[in-house]
């Protein structure tokens, strides 16, 4: 007898949970599910970078997919997070992958002019620091325009 047949209602993500619990052990304590989640994303970033060496095309779709984000999601939902939680953590990547583009931006472009790779990609990465908390102080100052009450947790 199942649980639906039972009469037992779930929340979304309990028989997901159920049948993980068969599977892995109660997931809470499990080493072996905290092992499986390490490798499903290790896997994606080696596979990444594997591709990239025969087809840079190819590995910056594949990278450009949001799976870390895809991930950390499916594992939230896996380990019985709210709705609300996961909304609010898509919400705030969204805001966050904005600052992220001036990388993919500067990088480029002083790699074309000629400066070395270590120089470029340091710079890169400070041009992206100084936009990421540009918006983080955005949304912690009460006068920007597009403060919402939800980004008050970028900084918990």
């Amino acid at each position: 007898m199942t649980a639906v047949d039972s009469g037992n209602s779930f929340r979304a993500g309990q028989l997901d949970n159920a049948l993980l619990d068969k599977s892995f052990g109660h997931k809470k304590h499990s080493m072996l599910y905290y092992i499986l989640k390490f490798f499903v994303s290790a896997l994606i970033i080696v596979l990444v970078s594997e591709i990239a060496k025969r087809s840079s095309g190819f590995a910056a779709l594949i990278a450009s997919l949001p799976l870390t984000s895809l991930l950390a999601i499916i594992w939230l939902h896996i380990d019985g997070s709210e709705s609300t939680q996961i909304a609010e953590l898509s919400s705030q990547i969204f805001w966050l992958v904005l600052p992220s583009l001036v990388f993919f931006l500067v990088l480029p472009l002083l790699l074309q002019k000629g400066l070395g790779f270590w120089p470029s990609l340091a710079l890169s990465a400070t041009a992206t620091t100084v936009c990421y908390f540009t918006l983080l102080r955005c949304y912690a100052d009460s006068e920007c325009s597009y403060n919402h009450g939800s980004y008050r947790h970028f900084y918990r």
